[in-house]
């Protein structure tokens, strides 16, 4: 197939001839069916750049988003690890305040019964006293 150029008359549309032809030599019906499939072609290519160019966008935001989550994730994973070293502390306090009560209730109890028994000697003292 021989190239075809381009031949632009003021005036008159663009027309496209075969080198070395007469500049008024119109296309044949072949080369005009041939031109139109290229066009269409050309087309469909245009049509599928636009896609791809979609689709990359929306990868690009899909990828930002996904970093997002990571930060997101990753902020979450410091607060828990926040959380149990409060919870393990809070775990550690409670034992030392059972001990604190523990103790707490056995010198209560020891002075209940130190003075219920002089409370009693006492009642026991006025009576046999009497």
């Amino acid at each position: 197939m021989m190239p075809l150029e381009v031949v632009d008359t003021p005036g008159k549309p663009v027309q496209m001839v075969k080198p070395g032809h007469n500049q008024s030599t119109k296309l044949s019906m072949a080369d005009e069916q041939r031109l139109g499939r290229i066009e269409e072609k050309v087309d469909k290519i245009g049509e599928i750049l636009v896609t791809m160019a979609r689709l990359e966008s929306r990868s690009v935001a899909a990828s930002e988003r996904m970093e997002e989550l990571r930060q997101l994730m990753d902020g979450a994973g410091t607060r828990v690890a926040a959380l149990e070293a409060r919870i393990a502390t809070l775990e550690r306090n409670e034992v030392a305040n059972q001990l604190v009560l523990y103790w707490w209730n056995r010198i209560v109890l020891a002075g209940l019964a130190v003075a219920s028994t002089v409370a009693a000697a006492a009642i026991i003292g006025v009576w046999s006293s009497r």
